[in-house]
């Protein structure tokens, strides 16, 4: 998906509208992803280097999606794939543009750029810049909630030679939004079962606390040097420092609501406040030759890359006598209908410093971890350029060092993996190409692993995949498409396993989850004027080799839809008028994990046979239907201008629905927006 198709298609956040693209949902503004029936775990990648998972709309060029365990090529991934995001880069000539967007839940967007070169003299320039900042405000369906994003990047490249380019990229984010999780669930609280579906009818009731804050503040720097020595090789160098805050101050929510007693039965019984820091350091460096051999075409290609990631972080909560003074709050029964009443806002800043309202800080966790690895890759053309041989591999060393200060707990963890990436192509005729892969991947141990010694020993996590499919062009060009069939899994998930002995249920990372299906990709060019996109996936995702938890197994994964269908379609009617129509279908998803919340062991068997029906919940099918238009025209009065304006109408049929794979979320009812955009 590119810049320009978010513009046609008023797309204002990276979020659930990126399943335009096959295989794709559950995203969320934190840069959260389903991949192939994957939940969580994806690589965001931020111009090739592994970022921290926020994704600034406004200064984005392009998102492509790295599909299966072939991601390993970047890093560490999960076998679902990797996301990466290009952001805009500076222009070889100058251009300015400014563009203003209002609509429906208070929605307002104000979005200047500007690039170019750097002129000294009368030399041909070799400097470019580029800079983009945003702001961006919005309500949603659910009363006081809100987002507020701010944001800025700048870019410079420099050309010194055709080649050499040396590039630096700084950014800053600011997301601001309310601290909830969403609709609550149906729950009974007498049977402490889940009944099924989502508390539709409390949707519009001002269930949370307005004046709680999530806030995510984010800057990053990048450095890119790209060098070709010589006809045969060529090499690049990156590095990126990034560092991320995020605070969750909360006084209420919960996610079950028992509709015979108008209650929330999870409510929060005292203020939570939470901060952690998070610090990102990574470094790669490719080296890459291209020669022929024995007439064959070769490329070699080496990568060396280095990753550090570190999270210092803390928490408290409201103090007795502070919650005394609001007898609502220390309830976990939470009346929806006087909800909005029970506690007043407790200044943010007063919670980290320390006050008499809460208890003294805890200091969770600082975890560092660290992956260095190595990867070779060999490509070979061979029969006259018909078929093209891949082989490749990774060596990574992961080390951790968990800490708990507040505890005193301390745990130090090492790990070595090596994945194996095998593909073979053959051209079928001149544009259209056969392959077959087989990739490896992994997940190493995360920055959120536990430092407690009597824990569980986390396993990384390990990919191995199968992909064949058919990409090509045909049509003389006005038809491209790639299709895949896959079969992956994903080994050393965490289980539900039982003590023989006791009875009690203790984790161990022995699980499996597979998941296999087809998907197509195709872009048709019908005339000149008029283009249509389509993707479909089908996809079958479940957990195998749960263990003695025999009620997970063979349960769909969380947000995995096994159909989802989108098509866009843009019709060019004038050389200033476009028409766009779009719509996204995504059938029924699994809410929950296949291992959430287990039943209680048999006594007998020591077999886990039930839940509390939590596996059960899934989030409802949706189809939501986007139509727009955009007409632009120039003007010549001291300066030439070029202006736009799109209007862009979404979810037409008014539908009330919950975010495919994002399982509490509640999507926008039928909006109407408009966006100017004046252009120099």
């Amino acid at each position: 998906m590119t810049s320009e198709f978010f513009k046609d298609f008023s797309i204002f956040e990276a979020t659930e509208e990126l399943s335009y693209m096959s295989s794709v949902s559950g995203v969320d503004d934190g840069g959260n992803f389903n991949i192939r029936g994957f939940n969580g775990g994806a690589t965001n990648l931020r111009n090739g280097l592994a970022s921290n998972g926020l994704i600034d709309a406004s200064t984005l060029d392009r998102v492509e999606i790295v599909k299966g365990p072939a991601a390993a090529i970047y890093g560490a991934t999960a076998p679902g794939g990797a996301v990466m995001v290009s952001t805009k880069k500076p222009t070889m000539i100058p251009r300015q543009e400014l563009r203003v967007s209002s609509g429906s839940y208070s929605l307002n967007q104000v979005v200047a750029s500007s690039s170019g070169p750097l002129r000294f003299g009368q030399s041909k320039p070799k400097l470019f810049y580029r800079f983009d900042t945003q702001y961006y405000h919005r309500l949603f369906e659910v009363p006081g909630l809100s987002s507020l994003t701010r944001s800025a990047n700048a870019a410079l490249t420099y050309r010194p030679g055709s080649n050499t380019s040396i590039s630096f990229n700084a950014g800053y984010l600011l997301k601001n939004n309310n601290s909830f999780g969403g609709l609550p669930y149906n729950y009974d609280n007498t049977t402490k079962r889940y009944t099924g579906g989502y508390a539709f009818d409390i949707v519009h009731k001002n269930i949370l606390n307005p004046n709680d804050k999530k806030p995510r503040w984010n800057a990053v720097f990048e450095g890119n040097v790209e060098h070709r020595f010589n006809s045969v090789f060529s090499g690049r160098f990156a590095a990126s420092a990034s560092h991320r805050t995020l605070v969750n101050y909360q006084s209420y929510g919960g996610s079950r609501y028992d509709s015979r007693l108008r209650r929330i039965t999870d409510g929060r019984t005292s203020i939570s406040f939470a901060k952690d820091d998070f610090d990102y350091r990574n470094a790669a460096f490719d080296l890459t030759a291209v020669y022929p051999l024995a007439g064959t075409k070769q490329r070699t290609l080496m990568t060396i890359d280095y990753s550090n990631q570190n999270r210092r972080g803390f928490s408290t909560t409201s103090n007795a006598a502070f919650n005394a003074l609001y007898p609502g709050l220390t309830t976990a029964l939470k009346d929806v209908d006087t909800l909005a009443s029970i506690v007043p806002y407790v200044p943010v800043t007063i919670a980290a410093k320390g006050s008499p309202f809460f208890n003294p800080l805890i200091y969770a966790r600082e975890n560092n971890v660290t992956a260095s690895g190595v990867f070779v890759r060999q490509e070979a053309t061979i029969l006259k350029d018909k078929i093209i041989l891949v082989g490749g591999y990774r060596h990574d060393y992961i080390r951790a060092d968990l800490r708990e200060p507040t505890n005193g707990r301390q745990r130090k963890l090492e790990d070595l993996n090596g994945s194996i990436l095998l593909g073979i192509t053959y051209r079928v005729t001149q544009n259209v190409s056969w392959y077959v892969s087989r990739n490896e991947s992994f997940t190493p141990l995360s920055i959120t692993t536990s430092a407690n010694p009597a824990a569980a020993i986390p396993q990384t996590t390990r990919g191995e995949g199968y992909e064949t499919g058919v990409k090509g062009e045909m049509l003389d060009g006005r038809l491209g498409f790639t299709t895949a069939i896959f079969d992956t899994k994903r080994k050393n998930e965490q289980v539900n396993e039982v003590d023989e002995a006791t009875g009690v249920l203790f984790t161990k990372y022995t699980g499996t989850t597979k998941t296999r299906g087809f998907e197509i990709d195709a872009n048709y060019r019908l005339t000149n004027g008029l283009q249509v996109l389509v993707s479909y996936t089908r996809n079958d995702a479940f957990a195998i080799d749960q263990g003695r938890d025999i009620d997970a197994n063979n349960r769909r994964t969380k947000g995995s839809m096994r159909n989802s269908l989108t098509s866009a379609v843009r019709y060019q009617v004038l050389p200033a008028l476009s028409l766009t129509l779009s719509v996204r279908y995504a059938s029924k998803s699994q809410a929950f994990n296949a291992t959430d919340n287990p039943g209680t062991p048999d006594p007998v068997t020591k077999l886990i046979t039930t839940n509390d029906g939590a596996r059960d919940v899934t989030v409802p099918a949706a189809t939501i239907w986007t139509m727009g238009g955009s007409y632009s025209w120039k003007t010549q009065r001291f300066v030439r201008l070029g202006h736009s304006l799109t209007i862009t109408a979404k979810n037409l049929t008014d539908r009330l629905y919950i975010v495919p794979g994002n399982n509490r979320t509640v999507g926008d009812r039928l909006g109407v927006y408009a966006t100017y955009s004046l252009s120099h």
